[in-house]
Formats: C-alpha cells, sequence, structure tokens
C-alpha cells in the first residue's frame, strides 16, 4: 500500500507520460489485461485512456484493471487513468520513505 507522499510522487512522474494504452468498447480481456500487466512489469506506471466509446466511468475501469493486474491507482483524470506495479525483480522508479 502506498503513502500520500509516494502517490503524489507518482502523480508527479504522470504528468510527464503520455496514454499508451486506449481502451475501447469491450476490450477488458484477457489478452489485453496480459498486455496491461507486461507494460507495469516493464515501465512500472502507466497511463491508460479510455476512448468515449466505454461505457464504464473511468474509476470502474481503472478498479478493473488495478484488480487484475494486482496493481494500484494513482490517478483517474478526465477519461485517463494512472496504474502502478512497484517491479520486485527489478525496480525502475525509486520511491521516498
Amino acid at each position: 500500500m502506498l503513502n500520500k507522499e509516494q502517490k503524489l510522487f507518482l502523480k508527479s512522474k504522470a504528468n510527464q507520460l503520455k496514454a499508451l494504452y486506449q481502451l475501447g468498447k469491450n476490450v477488458i480481456g484477457e489478452t489485453h489485461i496480459a498486455l496491461l500487466d507486461k507494460a507495469l512489469t516493464a515501465r512500472e506506471l502507466i497511463k491508460v485512456s479510455l476512448l468515449k466509446s466505454v461505457e464504464e466511468t473511468t474509476k470502474e475501469m481503472a478498479m478493473i484493471i488495478a484488480t487484475q493486474t494486482n496493481s494500484d491507482i494513482i490517478e483517474t483524470k478526465g477519461r485517463t487513468f494512472v496504474l502502478y506495479r512497484r517491479n520486485t525483480k527489478d525496480p525502475k522508479i525509486a520511491l521516498p520513505k
């Protein structure tokens, strides 16, 4: 579980990121979860945007994906959200204590 200072640090890092993944209607399948899981392993911090065709709210989609990828939701803003999962073997981001 991340504390407030760590979440703020990750939010500042996420501001510099562009959304690497776009999700549309009915795309939360096993292949998409596997793709996002690999991205979290490689990058630790990813930004995902939702197309207007998605009927669920951004928070609902973020919760679904975070649960399935075992990641933390850092931020939801508009139609985008940011996920973080620490890579235990090769950490890329040094979090503040």
